[in-house]
């Protein structure tokens, strides 16, 4: 959202989605090239053209609170957040980034306790491993990891190990396997790669547990997985390896479904 594309193309956005037969979306607002203050998100939300309501339900999530050094927490209330992520990719003044090296720090502790407060969930997508265990320790509501791939499957500083995968699930948490192409595989990806990782963390843990971070907008998909009438494909290849009907549906919508409710 604002930085993934222009406010103009929304709405454009919107109708291909209800065409496509989505029915709820959870706009991600990436702050870390933006100048927030208090206001931002409310006059944001307030200025998109599009309904909500209607046939397509709509939540917002925050990836990268770097702003909170400048900025009172008070702004984690101007919109209902699905959810919050602390870091980006980098070190900032609450944790540890993904390609970065600190820990939680004092004002991460900080906006751990307004988020629960909040009842506001925490992504741990882009914090790195220090970081992850450490908002785990210091964090008793819900926890997701938003969008990632498998490090098993895939090596990469984003992607989950085996320890980090099991703290998840041992909190009941969600973990949404992504489409960015870089964490999906080494070479060119392709929605086999994405049926690996599902199919990896499905023979490993079960299905309750995941659902799909697309990353739309954000990152860069496999070439035949560019929208969500992609998954048409997905689910003629998980049907194949002798997916039932239920565990497919659990993955694609209703076990984030049922986390956010």
């Amino acid at each position: 959202m604002l930085t993934g594309m222009p406010a103009s193309e929304y709405d454009g956005y919107l109708n291909r989605i209800r065409k496509q037969s989505v029915k709820g979306v959870i706009f991600a607002f990436w702050t870390t090239r933006l100048d927030i203050c208090e206001g931002f998100f409310k006059t944001a939300a307030e200025k998109l053209s599009f309904p909500v309501g209607g046939d397509v339900s709509f939540g917002y999530s925050v990836e990268d609170l770097h702003f909170l050094d400048n900025c009172s927490i008070s702004v984690l209330s101007e919109l209902p957040f699905k959810y919050i992520g602390l870091t980006w990719n980098h070190d900032n003044a609450l944790a540890g980034g993904a390609l970065g090296e600190s820990d939680l720090k004092p004002l991460g502790k900080r906006v751990l306790v307004e988020a629960k407060r909040l009842k506001i969930a925490v992504d741990t997508a882009h914090l790195n491993r220090k970081s992850f265990f450490s908002v785990l320790e210091n964090y008793e509501g819900k926890i997701l990891n938003s969008h990632c791939c498998f490090d098993d499957v895939n090596r990469h500083a984003r992607n989950l190990t085996r320890d980090q995968i099991a703290k998840l699930i041992e909190r009941n948490g969600i973990i949404g396997v992504t489409l960015h192409s870089e964490f999906l595989s080494k070479d060119k990806a392709a929605s086999e790669d994405v049926v690996r990782h599902i199919d990896y963390f499905v023979q490993n843990y079960g299905y309750r547990n995941l659902c799909v971070g697309t990353d739309f907008n954000g990152g860069c998909p496999p070439g035949d997985l560019k929208d969500y009438d992609g998954f048409r494909l997905l689910k003629v290849k998980l049907l194949k390896l002798g997916y039932a009907q239920a565990a497919i549906d659990a993955i694609f919508y209703g076990n984030a479904a049922e986390f956010f409710t």
